[in-house]
């Protein structure tokens, strides 16, 4: 789950056994992701005709993160937490990553794509939190 300035990555069972399984591969899928270019350009943004069996038709930008942000970008309620999380956190070093636009993914290069990648999905800024039954010793152990 992505929000604004941070991805969450939940892990929940109520078999203990699959508890400590299924999270091995989770950071292994954060810091040594599969950052193709190919992934970029499908992920991020990319140029497409606005009628497929039309090349003189205009282009326009595709792509799912592209798409995803307009949608989060077009509600109401959207635009007054975004206002109002920019307020809160102007001084803050996320305030800068809080005025982010759709339109801006155009402008993203797939070199700074890696670089913001290497620095934000580092695990020097993870926090993990563990709730349940089982012995937080258990949980530190692994």
């Amino acid at each position: 789950m992505t929000g604004d300035v941070y991805t969450v990555y939940p892990v929940a069972t109520t078999v203990k056994r699959d508890f400590f399984t299924s999270p091995r591969s989770t950071p292994t899928r954060c810091s040594k992701p599969q950052l193709t270019e190919e992934t970029f350009k499908r992920e991020g943004h990319h140029l497409t005709l606005a009628k497929n069996d039309d090349p003189t038709s205009d282009l326009r930008v595709k792509g799912i993160v592209y798409n995803e942000m307009k949608g989060a970008y077009s509600s109401p309620e959207g635009y007054i937490y975004r206002k109002a999380s920019q307020l809160v956190a102007a001084r803050h070093a996320d305030g800068a990553r809080l005025r982010r636009r759709p339109g801006g993914v155009p402008s993203l290069t797939y070199e700074g794509f890696k670089q913001f990648h290497a620095r934000s999905y580092h695990p020097s800024n993870a926090y993990i939190f563990c709730t349940g039954d089982i012995p937080t010793s258990e949980h530190l152990a692994f």
